[in-house]
């Protein structure tokens, strides 16, 4: 059975912390496999956005899938 979109917040939380990320690239079939998904459609994105934003990550739907948390982690000077 699919996850759902909180579920799949909850992981994508908790692999960027045990891995100390503040930002992942994942190709689209590591994003299947962590939402037990073969197909998401739109609203399932939504929501898993919906989700990731409670805990202030943004996801970014691309040829991969990118997930940043919303804070200045690496700052420039220019």
């Amino acid at each position: 059975m699919a996850k759902s979109a909180q579920a799949v917040a909850k992981d994508i939380n908790e692999l960027m912390r045990l891995n100390r990320n503040e930002c992942i690239t994942l190709k689209w079939p590591q994003f299947y496999e962590l939402c037990e998904r073969e197909r998401i459609a739109d609203v399932v994105m939504d929501n898993i956005a919906k989700q990731l934003k409670k805990n202030d990550l943004h996801i970014i739907y691309g040829n991969n899938v990118i997930i940043v948390r919303d804070f200045c982690w690496n700052p420039v000077s220019l």
